[in-house]
């Protein structure tokens, strides 16, 4: 599919994406965005807006992801945005950390889809997000809060694919056709990833070696560390530490410190247009 990327400028697309914002403000625990091409917020309801700094939904409107997030999680929002944006395609049940505005941390499945002007044109992308330990039993995400409450409370150690099925009342098959196909990825990739978030944690202090670090936090095997924290975040475990020791725009969890501003997006890096 071949897809041309303008700027929002329709009042139509605009008013249409607007008129919805009220539609989700009647739901619980959906939290729903809109953006423009610049990667600025034309859409949020006040699910969105209570999760950040700002609370109110006016004053959201016109920012982009770098002024609400620290910088390594913009960045990954904005690449999924363009992925939306330059592909046409839709990404489903994408699960991602998320900071609340009170400092605390969950665990979002979020959905995001192309927004097309009248011409058919990609004009943007909209989605939601939901808390999946939330989830209610008529959503297809029940019982998937539970397992990410024991991951997050045991991924130091070993986990067993066995454990997290028998939490969902599904065979080990079922559990993993069923995880998959929600959020894209397979249960122990989940597992990795929230390892990786933690030795992301303790790399950004800058107190303990790579090898403690890779114990602490379920990997036994430090070439094996090195290889899943390059293919998850781009860099090795030593550059992530120089580039984000001590650094502003990294968050502490617990205890993160939001900033007024996070930062402003690297030059070229939002979509260019001709």
């Amino acid at each position: 599919m071949t897809v041309s990327p303008v700027p929002l400028s329709s009042p139509v697309t605009l008013d249409w994406v607007r008129s919805i914002e009220s539609l989700f403000d009647l739901l619980p625990d959906v939290y729903f965005f809109a953006k423009n091409l610049d990667g600025k917020f034309i859409a949020i309801n006040q699910g969105f807006a209570e999760r950040t700094k700002f609370e109110k939904k006016h004053a959201l409107l016109g920012l982009t992801d770098f002024d609400l997030w620290p910088k390594h999680m913009a960045e990954k929002y904005v690449k999924d945005d363009q992925y939306v944006q330059e592909t046409g395609k839709s990404l489903l049940n994408v699960v991602e950390l998320a900071i609340n505005q009170n400092n605390s941390t969950d665990w979002l499945a979020t959905t995001k889809v192309p927004i097309f002007d009248l011409e058919g044109r990609i004009a943007g992308v909209a989605g939601y997000a939901r808390d999946l330990r939330k989830a209610d039993a008529q959503n297809p995400l029940m019982r998937m809060g539970d397992v990410f409450d024991h991951v997050m409370k045991n991924y130091s150690r070993s986990i067993d694919i066995s454990e997290l099925a028998a939490l969902t009342y599904l065979s080990v098959s079922q559990f993993e056709r069923r995880f998959k196909s929600l959020f894209k990825i397979t249960p122990m990739k989940y597992v990795s990833l929230v390892r990786i978030n933690a030795a992301c944690e303790t790399l950004a202090e800058g107190k303990e070696r790579i090898s403690e670090i890779s114990y602490q936090n379920g990997f036994y095997d430090l070439s094996h560390f090195n290889r899943q924290f390059k293919k998850t975040m781009g860099m090795a475990p030593s550059v992530f530490r120089r580039k984000y020791f001590q650094a502003e725009d990294y968050p502490r969890i617990p205890g993160l410190q939001i900033q007024k501003t996070w930062g402003k997006p690297p030059d070229g890096y939002l979509p260019s247009r001709k």
